[in-house]
């Protein structure tokens, strides 16, 4: 069966102005990304992100100076690319492969840019399935989003607000983020038969052994509105207590080193890095 592809871009920056860039600038990502597609590559990626659809098949971080994002942390907080900088973002994509147009120099929100290197790894869905893993630090980068509702049973149905959200990174919620996002794309002869099941499990056998995470609000404009997100960032570590329900999540966790974890992560919010030791 044909497998899925996945396909990871990074792109290293330096402006030639200072450039202010939006309250969570994956917006800026997306309009650099952009300025290397065809006409029709920018209409296919603008009507994906005004789509409805959850769990869409990209993903595109913050822009990063070393390993600090910039987002907009404060109502009068104004996030700065400084000229001469160094800067770096990257974008992961699903199912679909543009032509782009390389080229070392942009124009981006009016500002100069040079293109210092891009980088590009081709992956497929089967190559994330391997020896599971003993222990395992996540590191969240970006403020993450888990909503509650996505370990409630699967047959109850209840309507929460969207900003219910938790501060803590629940073993259930993250793993639940990841096996719906792993369903909707791998292939049939990859899929998770027991993802609810596994969900729950993760707070069992995820045993933690060391934390230090943080509430954090980010800022993020939709239709000229500002919006407020709570979430958290740090990190967490975790010893997996039980060898098989190793190996089925181990796929889940270099699934979230592509794509994240949580709610929005297509604009980058569960931004996750994972340090591995093998068992």
């Amino acid at each position: 069966m044909e497998d899925t592809n996945i396909l990871l871009y990074k792109f290293s920056f330096s402006p030639l102005e200072d450039v202010i860039v939006p309250g969570f600038s994956s917006k800026f990502s997306f309009t650099f990304f952009t300025r290397f597609l065809s006409d029709y590559w920018v209409d296919y990626l603008r009507k994906l992100h005004s789509s409805r659809e959850p769990l869409k098949p990209y993903r595109f971080s913050p822009v990063f100076s070393g390993k600090n994002a910039l987002f907009k942390r404060s109502r009068n907080h104004v996030a700065i690319l400084r000229a001469g900088g160094t800067y770096w973002f990257n974008v992961t994509l699903i199912g679909f492969e543009p032509e782009l147009d390389f080229r070392d120099r942009l124009r981006v929100f009016g500002k100069e840019l040079v293109v210092d290197e891009i980088g590009f790894v081709r992956k497929e869905f089967g190559e994330l399935v391997g020896d599971g893993v003993e222990s395992f630090k996540m590191i969240f980068l970006t403020p993450t989003l888990l909503s509650p509702k996505l370990c409630l049973p699967p047959r109850l149905r209840i309507e929460t607000p969207m900003n219910v959200l938790r501060l803590y990174p629940q073993p259930c919620l993250w793993i639940r983020s990841l096996v719906l996002f792993w369903n909707k794309y791998a292939s049939k002869d990859l899929k998770l038969r027991d993802g609810y099941k596994l969900s729950r499990l993760a707070d069992i056998y995820l045993m933690e052994t060391g934390y230090d995470v943080k509430p954090i609000t980010a800022y993020y404009t939709k239709n000229r509105e500002l919006i407020e997100h709570r979430g958290f960032v740090g990190w967490i570590k975790y010893k997996i207590i039980d060898k098989d329900f190793a190996e089925k999540i181990t796929p889940l966790l270099r699934l979230a080193q592509l794509f994240g974890v949580g709610r929005s992560r297509s604009i980058g919010f569960g931004y996750t890095d994972i340090e591995f030791e093998t068992a």
